[in-house]
C-alpha cells in the first residue's frame, strides 16, 4: 500500500508541475498581448490632392500628435487606416491641431479654414477645452478687451496683477496639488478644478460657447461636427462635451478607455501606449484613429458622395 501511495504521490506531482506550468505560460501569453502594441497605420499619400470625403480633425497637441514621431499623429494614422479599410473612397484627413490652442483658438482655426479652403470639410472632429484654464487668448467668455490683447500684452497684463492676488492664485495651487498628492491622485488631469467649483463653472461655459459658434459654423457649410473627448478624464470638460452632445445632437467619441488596461484595472494606463504624463505615443494615436474610424463609420460619417456626378449623401441636409 505505501508503494502504490507513493507511487500516486509522484503521478500527482508531476500533474501538479504540468499544471503549473501551463498556468504560468497562459499567464505569459496574456500579459505579452496586454503589452504588446497596437498596429501602426502609416500614411501613403496616394490621397493628398484629390477625395470625395474630407475629415478636419482640430485640437491642440493631442491632435498636433505631441509625443509620437512626426506623421504617426491620429490624423495621419486615421487617413491610412481609411486608404486601408475604404481603398474605394478617396478620402483626405487634414490635422488642424496646434500645440497650446485653447478651444477658442481652435474654433476660430477651423472657421478660418473653412472661409479659405476652396473645398469645405465633410466632418470636423473637435478636441480642445484642456488649455483653456492657463490660456485665455481669445477667450469668448472673458471681457472683449481682454480677449482681443496678443499672447505679450497677456502677458503684461498677467505680471502687472497684485501681489495679494498672484499670491493667492499661487496659494491655492500649491494646496491642489498638495490635496492630490496625499490622495495618491496623479493621474493627468487630476489637478483640474472640480466640475462644481466657479472656476469649472466659468470654463464650463467657455468650452460651450465655443461648441456653439463651431457647430454653426459647420453646419451652415453642411458639414458634421464630431466630438472627441481626451484619453483622460477631466470633470468640467467631460460634463461639458456630454451637454453639447446631447444639446445640438452631436456625435460624442469617448477616448477615455483609450491606452487603459480593460474593466479589472479601470482608467490605469498601459506603458506601452503612453508618451509623457499627459499625451499618449504613436501606439495610443493608433488606438484613437481605430476609434474615431469606428465611431465615424457607425454614424454613417463615411459614406462620400461623388461630386463629379453631382451625387447627395443619404440622410444628409444640404
Amino acid at each position: 500500500m505505501s508503494r502504490r501511495r507513493r507511487g500516486w504521490g509522484r503521478a500527482a506531482a508531476v500533474f501538479g508541475g504540468i499544471a503549473a506550468l501551463l498556468l504560468v505560460f497562459e499567464l505569459g501569453l496574456r500579459a505579452a498581448k496586454i503589452f504588446r502594441p497596437p498596429p501602426l497605420w502609416l500614411a501613403t499619400g496616394s490621397n493628398v490632392n484629390a477625395a470625395d470625403w474630407r475629415i478636419v480633425c482640430a485640437g491642440d497637441s493631442h491632435t498636433e500628435g505631441v509625443g509620437a514621431p512626426r506623421r504617426l499623429d491620429y490624423p495621419q494614422q486615421l487617413d491610412a487606416l481609411l486608404a486601408a479599410k475604404k481603398p474605394e473612397f478617396r478620402y483626405r484627413v487634414i490635422n488642424l491641431g496646434q500645440s497650446g490652442c485653447n478651444s477658442s483658438e481652435v474654433a476660430e482655426r477651423v472657421e478660418l479654414s473653412l472661409r479659405w479652403q476652396p473645398e469645405r470639410p465633410d466632418v470636423v472632429v473637435f478636441c480642445a477645452g484642456t488649455n483653456n484654464h492657463h490660456n485665455f487668448h481669445h477667450a469668448r467668455i472673458s471681457p472683449e478687451r481682454i480677449a482681443k490683447l496678443d499672447r505679450s500684452e497677456l502677458l503684461k497684463l498677467k505680471l502687472s496683477a497684485n501681489r495679494v492676488c498672484r499670491f493667492g492664485l499661487y496659494a491655492w495651487d500649491r494646496l491642489r496639488f498638495v490635496h492630490s498628492a496625499r490622495n495618491g491622485n496623479r493621474e493627468p488631469g487630476s489637478f483640474a478644478p472640480a466640475s462644481a467649483s466657479p472656476e469649472a463653472q466659468t470654463l464650463r461655459e467657455w468650452l460651450l460657447n465655443d461648441i456653439d459658434f463651431l457647430q454653426h459654423t459647420v453646419a451652415d457649410r453642411g458639414g458634421h461636427l464630431v466630438l472627441l473627448t481626451y484619453w483622460y478624464q477631466i470633470a468640467w470638460l467631460d460634463d461639458a462635451y456630454r451637454e453639447a452632445a446631447e444639446r445640438w445632437r452631436l456625435p460624442l467619441i469617448d477616448a477615455h478607455r483609450v491606452g487603459s488596461f480593460g474593466s479589472v484595472l479601470g482608467s490605469i494606463k498601459n506603458p506601452v501606449m503612453i508618451a509623457d504624463l499627459e499625451h499618449p505615443n504613436e501606439f495610443g494615436y493608433a488606438q484613437i484613429a481605430a476609434l474615431v474610424f469606428d465611431s465615424l463609420q457607425k454614424a454613417n460619417l463615411l459614406e462620400p458622395k461623388n461630386r463629379a456626378n453631382g451625387g447627395v449623401v443619404p440622410d444628409r441636409q444640404r
